[in-house]
């Protein structure tokens, strides 16, 4: 595999781990902020529920103190816990300020924000109608230690009991107490199960808050891998380059532009990789053009001496040219006396067929004659008759002379 796709595969690879890796670290926030808001959900439905108690609590209290002392900052203060638990004046200075501080709100549409399930809603109902019904029996003693009279409601006076004996007593008999203890009864369970849900659910978000960390931790830690994929395929690059990337470019564009005189006699020893094969590459070309300039000197030297030489030649195939000229023209003054000779020759052997006819009807002739007159001229007959091959010899040369002629002629035909 190539290294451009090795590093292509790996910065994909990469980009889908960041990916994964950004998207895990993003639910992981969203379950670490889930986390903590169930933990604030969890102390705020505490907080809550102890406010409920506690409120019971300073309701019976600032009850007894007033029944007990008549003073009207007591009535006050009962007065004002109920209506702001009912959400009639705004939420006391003292709540915590995530349960509407110094606003209208009523205690109940609170809890039901916190996400209180239906059985803490159930038993906090239970707690609210025992409380309702304390809060009656609270009411009358109040009333009738304000007023100075027994007034009415759901307990009735003892014979001969006066309103503030008969105050004490309905709020602190046994039957009060055990009122009260009603009330924390589902007040307690009502805590064990906001605990229990809370818990729940704060595990649950911890449990997914760590998933998403684990797997953020872990897509981070392929990431580093990866990381080193990529420094380890540079150090790869940079060995098989033999140094920096920007250095190879710098001494390529050297060499492009014709610059081999560079120092690097050290350099391609100690160098392994591309930069040391440049610069191998560089000495040897220098080497090379070296030659082909000594080659180019010595060239060009025989090309000086093959010049002369070709002028040389030249001349001499001028002399040769004009020699030729000359020769030409005396062959064909040799050709036209030829052509003369042979005229010449051929008159001469007409001029010699006609004499051997001549000789011939001669012959005949003093053949005849010879036969006519043997007898009588014998000698003259010898004579006749020497004179006669004396000239057939004659013109058996002159014939073989001609030929001889026409044979040179035809020669000399073809050579012109």
């Amino acid at each position: 595999m190539s290294i451009k796709k090795k590093m292509m595969n790996l910065s994909i690879a990469a980009g889908i781990i960041i990916l994964l890796s950004i998207s895990s670290q993003f639910m992981s926030d969203n379950a670490s902020d889930a986390s903590n808001k169930t933990q604030k959900t969890r102390y705020l439905s505490y907080i809550l529920a102890d406010e409920f108690r506690q409120t019971s609590m300073d309701l019976t209290r600032l009850c007894r103190t007033y029944v007990s002392t008549g003073e009207q900052r007591y009535w006050d203060a009962y007065w004002d816990i109920v209506n702001w638990r009912n959400g009639k004046i705004p939420r006391p200075e003292y709540v915590n300020k995530d349960l509407y501080r110094n606003q209208l709100k009523k205690q109940i549409d609170i809890m039901k924000e916190l996400g209180f399930s239906t059985l803490e809603f159930k038993l906090l109902k239970e707690a609210s109608a025992n409380s309702d019904g304390l809060i009656a029996t609270e009411d009358q003693a109040m009333k009738t230690i304000k007023q100075g009279r027994v007034v009415d409601g759901p307990l009735k006076p003892n014979p001969n009991e006066t309103p503030q004996q008969f105050a004490l007593r309905i709020v602190f008999d046994e039957r009060y107490h055990g009122e009260v203890s009603k009330i924390m009864k589902p007040v307690n369970l009502f805590f064990e199960a906001i605990e229990d849900r809370t818990e729940q659910e704060v595990m649950n978000s911890a449990s997914r808050s760590s998933f998403w960390l684990n797997s953020a931790f872990f897509l981070q830690l392929i990431i580093t891998l990866l990381f080193a994929g990529f420094v380890w395929n540079i150090r790869l690059i940079l060995k098989q380059l033999g140094g920096e990337p920007d250095e190879a470019v710098g001494i390529a564009k050297e060499i492009a532009n014709g610059n081999l005189i560079l120092d690097s006699s050290t350099i391609a020893e100690k160098r392994a990789g591309l930069i040391g094969d440049i610069y191998v590459m560089k000495d040897q070309l220098y080497q090379i053009i070296t030659e082909v300039r000594r080659a180019s000197a010595n060239i060009n030297v025989s090309s000086q001496e093959i010049a002369s030489g070709n002028h040389d030649l030249s001349s001499r195939t001028n002399q040769q040219s004009s020699s030729l000229e000359e020769t030409a023209t005396a062959m064909e003054e040799i050709n036209s006396i030829v052509q003369n000779n042979a005229v010449d020759a051929k008159n001469a052997n007409e001029i010699t067929q006609k004499a051997e006819q001549s000789v011939v009807d001669s012959r005949t002739e003093l053949l005849d004659t010879v036969t006519n007159s043997i007898a009588t001229n014998k000698e003259l007959l010898q004579n006749l008759q020497s004179t006669n091959s004396s000239v057939v010899t004659a013109m058996e040369e002159i014939m073989e002379s001609s030929k001889k002629i026409e044979g040179i002629i035809t020669l000399m035909n073809d050579i012109a």
